[in-house]
């Protein structure tokens, strides 16, 4: 028997795998086609005048010397020109903006250098400028490169002139003969000036000052007079290339970019260095020509720039140089000064060849004038040296014309005596003779000399009289070199005697530290500084400022105390006795005879720094306010709320600061109260939109609360807002509704009446408080109360929307004829102070959670059935 063969099934596979590689072939394709489109660049055309320089397929497209395009045609614009088609690398594309420039580079030479060197080897290319704006296809090219700014962080400065002369780009900026910059363009505007720019490298610009000078130095300059020949010269380049140089006065303030400025440009350095132009007439310009010195003591400050006739005889114009201009006053006098014969000798014999020159002496006037008369001689007065400025706390005994000695010589005198405008010390004016005003330094000073002058000692006696000739006008006496500097700029101090000035010398060196404080209590001049009990300086001085309505206190510092005035560092008042009294018993710290007396003031430091060095601090009345840097603020109050100093300043029962100051305005309706709050607080609540309130005493049937303001007046409770930092405030007449809900549950009871319910009133579950009242209002439509109840955190799970609410406050008394009498009440607190009980219907689910906000109604009375409800209200 034959047994056939079970027939074996094979199944025919969909898809041979010699069709992947054709779709691989496709994707790469595709790949190949999107990234040579990607890569193609982009196409754009330029208008140029002419195609001269350009070839198709050779010339390039050049950014900062890397090729970013290539020529690729040129064709006849049919309006103007020739356009040339440009492709452009496609990463060169985001640089093709509406405000991009091109312009061609060829080689071009001119005195100031060569341009487009690199072209001679490569050929002319397009440069471009990238800029910005929208994207774009077709431009217009440049005539010229535009000025391209140096690519560091110099200073730019802007000079105007009438005329450019031979100043180009690239022309050099001197200092002193030392290249410190360069021109990098000019423009002349529409009312014909021409502005130069200029660049001056980085570190350089500490030369240029807020008045500084510059001049052209193109070229070269001559001077012919009968004194000789001057040529002046920058540099070789700057005759063939032209250039500008500048000077700047030591004194001088910074130039400042932040406030744009244009310097002019003068045609010379003379012309730059003109302060002030004056007129001088006279009856005849005999010796005088134009380039004529101006001489003061053989010094030349000036020049005659020109002389012209007038009705009166001649005027003649006269430059004086800029560092001599404030010696001219309206008492200034000029003469003609030629060779002088006298029976001494022969004076001045050079100016038999180059001239007369004129002579000149400062006034001492403070209005300056620029119209004079040229005497014909000398003037008939003594020609006193340099004028100075003394000071003194009070008038020495000395009037205009006492005698200023020196060793028993006089070598000036006073010239005027006025009391300063602050009206805070004597302002003596003095000349001192030419000869001897190298005696004047940094540690000069000078004494009152007494016309008899008495020495008590246990020695004896001894009696020493002045110069009788000058009992009259009084006399100083000059201290050549003192012990320690003085600060002459601002003058040279007078004392009545040297121990004075020992003394005032000394505290000159002492360092100054200047205070604010709203009063000044026992401090005075002379009271004491010191630190943990040793004194280390003075007050210096103790004055009220009436706009600031403050005192400003200045303190000296010894110098072997002065690491102790650091960014740590704070005062306040020494107290003559304080008293701390507490359960633990009193305190009672009494300071030194010293301070009993004059007051005095402590210094301190705190754990962490306060800032920046302050020019001003703040003295604080206490020392804990101190260490704690405590701030001020005024607050205005209606005038029928009682306040008293000492009284707490509290956030949310907690002390943050107190009361320091009551005042009563002038209208008698108001009252400004001044805080002071502790610094760890004060940039919390001393905000804008801060709101402080009187606490006071409140009296109801659930007992007294804040019953200690009873005796000391109302204490004030602050809300802190969010505004910038202010110290000014208008207090509330009572606690403001607080806006703010606070964490938990927060729900809104209905109901048509308020009743007992307050803020603070408790929410009753099963004799339990779970929270209390926070807000309440009228409903929208007024027809109604929301009050707005929050369950704490620890107790929201004892309620949700089955639950319901109820009025606790008083006592319920129902009565019947068939149900009989029935009497309910709460407890004693919720019979006093009112309350609303909770009871839960239902246990907890995901369908009757409570959400924030939700309304439910509040009952009058609760039903029997809600109190035998007993759900399983487990926390979620």
């Amino acid at each position: 028997m034959v047994q056939a063969e079970n027939a074996k099934v094979h199944n025919k596979k969909l898809i041979s795998p010699i069709w992947l590689l054709p779709i691989i072939a496709l994707v790469l394709a595709g790949y190949l086609a999107v990234k040579s489109y990607k890569e193609a660049g982009h196409r754009i055309v330029i208008n140029f005048p002419s195609a001269a320089g350009m070839e198709v397929n050779k010339t390039l497209v050049k950014y900062q010397g890397l090729t970013v395009g290539k020529v690729v045609d040129i064709s006849i614009n049919k309006e103007a020109g020739v356009d040339v088609a440009v492709v452009m690398d496609h990463r060169a594309g985001d640089l093709l903006k509406d405000s991009t420039k091109f312009w061609l580079v060829a080689p071009k030479a001119s005195i100031t250098g060569v341009e487009g060197l690199d072209a001679l080897f490569s050929g002319n290319y397009i440069s471009m400028l990238p800029g910005e704006g929208k994207s774009e296809d077709n431009f217009i090219a440049e005539l010229e490169a535009p000025a391209l700014l140096p690519s560091d962080d110099g200073l730019y400065v802007r000079i105007a002139t009438d005329k450019l002369g031979s100043i180009n780009i690239g022309s050099p900026i001197y200092y002193q003969q030392v290249p410190v910059g360069r021109v990098i363009n000019y423009v002349l505007t529409r009312n014909k000036q021409v502005i130069i720019s200029g660049f001056i490298e980085h570190k350089y610009t500490h030369l240029v000052k807020d008045n500084s000078r510059f001049w052209n130095v193109s070229g070269v300059q001559a001077k012919a007079s009968l004194a000789g020949v001057e040529v002046t010269t920058e540099s070789l380049s700057s005759i063939l290339a032209g250039g500008i140089s500048f000077s700047s006065p030591q004194e001088s303030d910074l130039y400042l970019p932040a406030i744009p400025k244009t310097f002019r440009l003068f045609d010379s350095f003379d012309a730059s260095n003109v302060g002030t132009q004056l007129q001088l007439t006279a009856a005849t310009a005999e010796g005088i020509n134009a380039g004529t010195q101006v001489l003061y003591r053989n010094i030349q400050i000036g020049e005659v720039s020109d002389i012209s006739l007038s009705q009166q005889g001649v005027t003649i114009g006269v430059d004086i140089y800029h560092d001599y201009a404030e010696l001219v006053r309206r008492d200034s006098l000029f003469w003609r000064q030629g060779v002088e014969l006298s029976a001494q000798g022969i004076r001045h014999l050079d100016r038999a060849i180059t001239g007369a020159a004129i002579e000149f002496l400062p006034g001492s006037e403070a209005f300056p004038s620029h119209h004079f008369e040229l005497l014909s001689k000398a003037p008939e007065r003594p020609a006193l040296g340099k004028t100075i400025k003394l000071y003194a706390k009070q008038n020495p005994g000395i009037s205009k014309g006492a005698a200023i000695t020196y060793k028993a010589f006089t070598i000036g005198q006073v010239s005027e005596v006025a009391l300063a405008e602050n009206f805070k010390q004597v302002e003596i004016q003095a000349n001192i003779y030419p000869e001897f005003q190298s005696l004047l330094n940094d540690r000069s000073y000078f004494l009152q000399s007494a016309l008899v002058d008495v020495n008590a000692s246990l020695e004896g006696i001894k009696v020493s009289s002045g110069n009788l000739s000058n009992a009259l006008s009084g006399e100083l006496r000059l201290v050549s070199k003192g012990t320690i500097k003085t600060n002459s700029a601002n003058g040279y101090p007078v004392f009545l005697d040297q121990a004075q000035a020992d003394r005032q010398l000394q505290l000159s060196q002492y360092q100054k530290v200047v205070l604010t404080a709203s009063h000044a209590a026992q401090l005075q001049v002379g009271s004491s500084v010191d630190y943990r009990s040793m004194i280390i300086g003075e007050v210096a001085s103790v004055e009220w400022q009436a706009q600031q309505n403050n005192f400003v206190i200045e303190l000296l510092i010894a110098p072997q105390f002065k690491q102790l005035i650091n960014d740590k560092a704070v005062f306040w008042k020494h107290q003559a006795v304080s008293v701390k009294a507490d359960l633990s018993g009193i305190d009672i710290n009494v300071a030194p005879m010293q301070t009993l007396l004059k007051g005095g003031v402590s210094l301190g430091h705190t754990d962490s720094k306060i800032g920046e060095l302050a020019p001003v601090r703040i003295l604080y009345d206490e020392q804990q306010a101190a260490l704690t840097q405590a701030r001020y603020a005024s607050i205005r109050f209606d005038s029928t709320l009682q306040f008293s100093v000492g009284n707490a300043v509290k956030y949310q029962g907690f002390d943050i600061g107190k009361i320091t100051d009551v005042n009563l305005l002038p209208s008698l309706s108001s009252q400004m109260v001044t805080v002071e709050m502790n610094g760890e607080y004060a940039d919390t609540f001393l905000k804008a939109d801060s709101q402080f309130y009187p606490i006071s005493a409140e009296i109801s049937l659930a007992g007294v609360e804040n019953i200690d303001t009873l005796l000391t007046g109302s204490v004030i409770g602050v809300i802190p807002g969010e505004g910038v930092y202010s110290n000014e405030f208008v207090g509330l007449a009572k606690a403001p509704v607080s806006t703010q809900l606070p964490n938990g549950l927060n729900v809104v009871l209905t109901t048509p009446t308020l009743g007992s319910i307050k803020i603070g009133t408790p929410i009753v579950y099963r004799g339990i408080n779970i929270g209390q009242v926070v807000q309440y209002q009228l409903s929208e439509l007024a027809n109604g109360l929301d009050i707005v109840v929050n369950i704490e955190p620890q107790y929201q799970h004892l309620v949700n929307s089955s639950s319901k609410f109820w009025d606790l406050s008083g006592l319920l008394f129902e009565f019947g004829l068939f149900s009989g009498a029935k009497f309910k009440s709460g407890s004693l607190e919720t019979i006093l102070s009112g309350g609303i009980g909770v009871a839960t219907e239902q246990s907890n689910s995901a369908d009757n959670t409570l959400q924030q906000g939700q309304r439910l109604p509040l009952y009058a009375n609760s039903e029997e059935s809600w109190q035998t409800w007993a759900p399983q209200l487990l926390q979620r």
